[in-house]
C-alpha cells in the first residue's frame, strides 16, 4: 500500500458518495478510467463555476476582492474582504475553497474578523451540497479558531443561499473525524456498493471483491446501516440472509397484494439463481 495522502477536495467529495472511494483515492490507488458521465459531468463543473465565479465578484463589487489566496497562518487580519479561489495547507488537509467571505459581525477572541466559506454550484442546493459546504467551513475554522455557523452558495445569478449549520454541526464534526481517521489509517470502511458505482473508476474492482466476499450489498437497496445492523445478528453474506426468509400467508381480508421490498426473498432467490446480482456496468 503506498503512502499515505492529505486530504483534499477530491477525498471530501467522494467520501460522501462512497467511503470506500475516499479510502482508495488517500491510499494513491487508481482506477479504471472515467466514464464518459463523469468525465463531462467534471468538465461542465468547472465550466459553470467560471459563470459562477463572475456572479460571485460582481456580488461583492464594492469590497476588496483579491484571487488564489494560500491560507497558512491563524492571522488573516491583512486578507481581503473578499477571496476568490482560495487554498489551505497544513500537515494534514489540501483543501481547496471557490471563495471566502469576511464577516464583519463575527470576530475571533483576538479580535479578528472571520471569513464564511462560499460554494459554487448551479441548481438546487441539496444534502450532499450542503455537507460538503459544512465540511468546508469546519476546516477553515482550524485557522480562524472559530466555530462556523453558516456558509454561502452563488450559483450563475442572483442572490447567495445562506446555509446554517446549527442543527448539523455534531454530524459534521463526525465526518471528519471519520475521514481524518482514513487518512491516517486507522478506519478501513465497510464496502458497500451504491447507485454511484455506475460512474464510479473503482466499480470493476469492488464489484469483483463483493463478489468475492458474498456482500450483502449486492442486494440493491440495501444501504451501510442495513448491513451493520444485520452484521449484529451474525448475518455477514447474502448465502447467510436467504435462510431467514419466511413466507408469509396472506391475510383473508387483503383485497389486493401489495408489492413488499423484501431483502431476504431476493437473497431466497439468489441463492436458487432465479435472481440475477445487481450489475455494475464495466
Amino acid at each position: 500500500m503506498t503512502a499515505q495522502r492529505k486530504i483534499t477536495r477530491e477525498v471530501l467529495e467522494n467520501y460522501l458518495h462512497c467511503k470506500t472511494k475516499a479510502f482508495l483515492t488517500l491510499t494513491g490507488e487508481f482506477g479504471i478510467k472515467k466514464s464518459d458521465y463523469e468525465a463531462w459531468r467534471l468538465e461542465e463543473v468547472t465550466r459553470k463555476k467560471d459563470s459562477v465565479g463572475d456572479n460571485f465578484v460582481a456580488h461583492y463589487r464594492d469590497r476588496k476582492v483579491e484571487e488564489d489566496v494560500l491560507l497558512t497562518a491563524p492571522d488573516m487580519t491583512n486578507l481581503a474582504d473578499v477571496i476568490l479561489r482560495a487554498r489551505f495547507e497544513n500537515e494534514q488537509f489540501s483543501l481547496s475553497f471557490d471563495g471566502l467571505v469576511k464577516n464583519e459581525r463575527s470576530a475571533t477572541q483576538s479580535g479578528n474578523p472571520t471569513y464564511v466559506p462560499v460554494l459554487f454550484e448551479e441548481g438546487k442546493v441539496r444534502a450532499l451540497q450542503k455537507t460538503m459546504l459544512g465540511l468546508l467551513a469546519l476546516v477553515v475554522s482550524e485557522v480562524q479558531e472559530t466555530q462556523p455557523t453558516f456558509g454561502l452558495v452563488f450559483h450563475e445569478d442572483g442572490r447567495p443561499t445562506t446555509v446554517r449549520f446549527a442543527d448539523s454541526l455534531k454530524t459534521l464534526k463526525t465526518i471528519l473525524t471519520e475521514i481524518q481517521g482514513l487518512c491516517r489509517g486507522r478506519n478501513t470502511p465497510m464496502l458497500v456498493l451504491n447507485d454511484h458505482c455506475q460512474v464510479c473508476e473503482f466499480r470493476a474492482r469492488c464489484h469483483a471483491q463483493a463478489l468475492k466476499e458474498d456482500n450483502l450489498s449486492l442486494l440493491r437497496g440495501m444501504n451501510e446501516r442495513q448491513i451493520t445492523r444485520l452484521h449484529g445478528q451474525g448475518i455477514f453474506t447474502v448465502n447467510q440472509l436467504s435462510y431467514t426468509f419466511r413466507a408469509r400467508r396472506r391475510p383473508k381480508r387483503a383485497k389486493k397484494a401489495v408489492p413488499v421490498h423484501h431483502l431476504p426473498l431476493r437473497a431466497l432467490a439468489l441463492r436458487e439463481k432465479k435472481y440475477s446480482y445487481m450489475v455494475i456496468p464495466k
